[in-house]
């Protein structure tokens, strides 16, 4: 019994002793009371003053930085939402707190290159989107932000949605007039570091983009006028070829290139011209201008294939051609081709060239046809067969191809001509529905290939005047006359 005592006492000593041992350790010296730093217990209130004083003191840097960065950023982005369309505007237009003061000639030749490329661009194709704004590294006391962006610009595209470009733009100020507890009251724009590659608006060193409801004109801004009269007549051409071929799926808009010559195409489009508008001489009425595969025109502004005079006839083909983009899949290149050029000659306000009396500028235009024809070689029967999507004569020799577009629109004029512009429209849309060439004509105009090919001999000849050899009518052909106009031929 007493043993059993002794044991349980020295147990609970043991007990005891390592508990005081635990409590009275301490894991971090550093925590431990120390005389020279008071515990909370003996804090005095002019300690606890000082202590509070440095918290405010922090808080109010805190406060400055955060207005500061805001203010950076807020000033930094209504520059460059305000620079965009600003050629003509007041000063007062841009924000009053950014004044401009480049940190380096360097740094001026990118401000200023930046102003002219954005200034005439709509501010309503212009968005600008935050980034990240950053302080950079700066000496003590100075406030110098770098406010990053993107800045987004759109053009029209026919193949859908409007085309959308993100440039990457960072501005980069500097404060003026703040104080160790004021934020800076104005801004100074020391540089504008812009990234992105150098296509489509890029590619221009100073472009001007003319904004239509149906059509974006973008050229160099020493094109100005003419970019502005490519786009009311644009417009105004997008909303007559609507009317004239109704159902056809026309796009609700379309963006025109204007192009110092060939070699830009590559910088702005992405691509080269197509290899029919390389080859001088050519005598097609369409070179120096072409059809992107988004829908996009392009036009060569300088170029020797194209006098300033002939940028409106290019305009009217390629939107007839954008018109009928639904079509390119099911018709022959010829059709379309020949609807452009009838739409090109209706455009001029002449008269249809199958009413044009012989010897007039129309008979000197279309005497090659008319030559082919007497020998047999024109080839219109395989123009008509040929498949859709594909280009007009293809590999063939430049008077091959000239005579070829002649061919073309004068199919276009005899059948406008026997049936009215109507049956044109019928027969386009029965080749969108997914009509065979054939089927179409038959179903259309009643005729096969055969009729058409010797109706386009007939227009040929009233177009150009009487051929010193008669012309054989095609085998199995009759009933022909010499107007073009009540060519009776049937199936």
């Amino acid at each position: 019994m007493r043993a059993s005592a002794w044991f349980t006492a020295i147990v609970t000593l043991a007990v005891a002793a390592g508990l005081l041992a635990f409590l009275a350790a301490t894991p971090d010296p550093s925590t431990r009371a120390r005389p020279g730093r008071p515990g909370f217990g003996g804090l005095s209130k002019a300690q606890v003053d000082a202590r509070m004083g440095d918290a405010a003191a922090y808080h109010a840097a805190l406060h400055r930085t955060t207005v500061t960065g805001r203010s950076a950023a807020a000033n930094g982005l209504a520059w460059l939402t305000a620079i965009a369309g600003s050629r003509g505007r007041a000063a007062a237009a841009l924000p009053r707190l950014v004044r401009s003061s480049p940190a380096s000639p360097l740094s001026k030749a990118r401000v200023l290159a930046f102003a002219a490329w954005a200034d005439d661009i709509p501010a309503g194709s212009w968005r600008v989107q935050p980034r990240a704004t950053a302080r950079r590294p700066a000496a003590v006391g100075a406030d110098a932000y770098a406010v990053a962006s993107y800045v987004d610009v759109y053009v029209a595209q026919a193949a859908g949605p409007r085309r959308h470009q993100r440039i990457p733009v960072t501005v980069q100020l500097q404060g003026s007039g703040g104080t160790a507890t004021a934020a800076p009251r104005r801004w100074l724009l020391r540089d504008v570091v812009v990234g992105g590659p150098r296509t489509f608006l890029r590619a221009y060193v100073d472009p001007v983009v003319v904004h239509r409801p149906s059509i974006d004109v973008v050229a160099p801004s020493s094109e100005r006028v003419a970019a502005v009269r490519l786009a009311d007549a644009g417009q105004a051409e997008l909303l007559e070829l609507r009317e004239r071929y109704p159902g056809l799926g026309s796009p609700a808009s379309v963006t025109a290139w204007l192009l110092d010559d060939g070699r830009d195409a590559r910088r702005v489009l992405g691509a080269p011209p197509p290899p029919a508008t390389l080859t001088a001489g050519t005598g097609t009425p369409h070179a120096g201008s072409w059809l992107t595969p988004s829908g996009d025109v392009a036009i060569e502004l300088n170029g020797a294939r194209l006098p300033p005079e002939a940028r409106a006839d290019a305009l009217r083909r390629e939107l007839t051609l954008v018109t009928l983009r639904d079509v390119a899949s099911h018709a022959p290149p010829a059709l379309l081709e020949g609807v452009a050029a009838r739409e090109v000659r209706r455009g001029r306000g002449a008269g249809p060239a199958g009413s044009t009396p012989a010897g007039t500028t129309a008979a000197t235009e279309f005497a090659p046809l008319a030559a082919a024809l007497r020998r047999g070689d024109a080839g219109v029967d395989e123009l008509l067969r040929a498949p859709a999507g594909g280009s007009l004569a293809p590999g063939a020799t430049p008077a091959e191809r000239r005579n070829a577009s002649l061919a073309a629109e004068a199919i276009v004029g005899w059948i406008e001509g026997r049936d009215g512009h109507a049956a044109v429209v019928r027969l386009l849309a029965r080749l969108r529905s997914g009509a065979s060439m054939p089927a179409a004509l038959r179903d259309v105009l009643d005729v096969d290939v055969v009729a058409i090919e010797h109706g386009v001999a007939t227009w040929t000849t009233h177009v150009v005047g009487p051929p010193s050899v008669p012309i054989a009518p095609a085998s199995g052909i009759g009933g022909a006359t010499t107007t073009g106009s009540t060519e009776g031929t049937t199936r």
